[in-house]
């Protein structure tokens, strides 16, 4: 997993390791982002939370998450969307952070389930099929008109197709190897209880 944090007011394009120092908060916040997948930090840039700082996690090739960056906060709002969901269900169940909000937008904590999830036969049919065609046609369906489309052209993720294929073919082993370990479903994570589950997730949506 990438993090990319920064203070809007003080921010300047850099690469995503570089993490900026905040003017002094009362108390010290933090806006911590879970994108979809696919996703980078560049759609995300013209966003400036008021008076908090904002990190922004994807590419969940790994689920490795880490927290040193977080240890001057007191207070940490959680706003996942789409694949992000179910990564900080994964990720933020195993740490224990100052968290105050948690808000998960349009995911669900099972990814790849006939019912509460993607299908798993849509989910490997965008595996298998993805190429800068269909990535175009997925991310013109993400948005909802062809305005807000040539908008997120314009800060569109800088990733390649490769390792956007890599991190879908991740979240399906991490998933395959937990049900193997266990011979059922994955547990799901309550870190979104209490949460706000702004709508849905439908079929070959931004996930």
């Amino acid at each position: 997993m990438k993090q990319y944090i920064y203070t809007p007011s003080l921010y300047t394009h850099t690469a995503p390791s570089h993490i900026h120092t905040s003017p002094p908060q009362e108390p010290p916040r933090l806006l911590l982002f879970f994108a979809g997948w696919g996703m980078d930090e560049h759609p995300f840039l013209q966003y400036a939370p008021q008076d908090s700082d904002f990190m922004i996690c994807y590419d969940y090739r790994t689920l490795d998450f880490d927290t040193s960056p977080l240890t001057g906060y007191t207070v940490i709002d959680v706003v996942a969307w789409s694949m992000g969901v179910w990564a900080a269900s994964q990720v933020l169940s195993k740490v224990s952070l100052p968290i105050r909000r948690r808000i998960a937008i349009n995911g669900t904590p099972f990814p790849i389930d006939e019912k509460r999830g993607i299908p798993p036969a849509i989910f490997m049919g965008t595996l298998e099929g993805l190429n800068e065609a269909s990535l175009r046609k997925f991310q013109r369906r993400m948005c909802a008109d062809g305005n807000v489309f040539a908008r997120f052209q314009l800060t569109a993720p800088e990733r390649s197709i490769e390792e956007l294929k890599e991190e879908l073919a991740a979240v399906a082993g991490t998933l395959t190897e937990a049900r193997s370990s266990s011979g059922k479903q994955p547990p799901f994570r309550h870190i979104f209880f209490p949460v706000w589950f702004l709508g849905t997730l439908p079929p070959l949506s931004a996930f």
